[in-house]
């Protein structure tokens, strides 16, 4: 059996210490298989409607950002978009 490799990644983050990890390792991960990593932004559901200029869709903005200066603030690729 040929061993797993992962070339598609999803994972979300809510701005939780665990979401964080999680987003740690797929990074991880898709480094080492030259993948491709989807970044899925979850908050608790709310019946309105929220476009792509509302605050809320810059306060994930801001949260990358402030992962990616965590993480010595090289603009990796992965984190870039």
């Amino acid at each position: 059996m040929a061993p797993t490799e992962f070339k598609r990644i999803v994972v979300a983050i809510d701005g939780s210490p665990t979401s964080e990890e999680a987003l740690e390792i797929a990074i991880d991960l898709t480094r080492r298989y030259e993948g491709q990593l989807s970044v899925v932004a979850v908050a608790p559901f709310q019946a309105v409607y929220v476009g792509p200029t509302e605050p809320f869709a810059t306060v994930y903005r801001s949260y990358l950002s402030r992962l990616d200066e965590g993480r010595g603030g090289s603009g990796d690729p992965i984190l870039a978009g």
